[in-house]
């Protein structure tokens, strides 16, 4: 009985876990896509090089 207990009170506590887990990271993707909004020319240009040198 103990057992299921803590086994609800665990399945309840995984999403909220979850959910503090991911909303930083919700956060901190949104700066660093601001971030490589600013280097995606770079971005792009080493793909390019990559593309020439490999031949894709």
């Amino acid at each position: 009985m103990a057992a299921r207990s803590l086994w609800g009170a665990t399945a309840l506590n995984i999403p909220i876990a979850l959910c503090s887990l991911i909303m930083p990271m919700l956060g901190a993707w949104r700066s660093i896509r601001r971030r490589l909004g600013y280097l995606q020319h770079f971005y792009s240009l080493i793909v390019l090089i990559l593309n020439t040198i490999l031949g894709i």
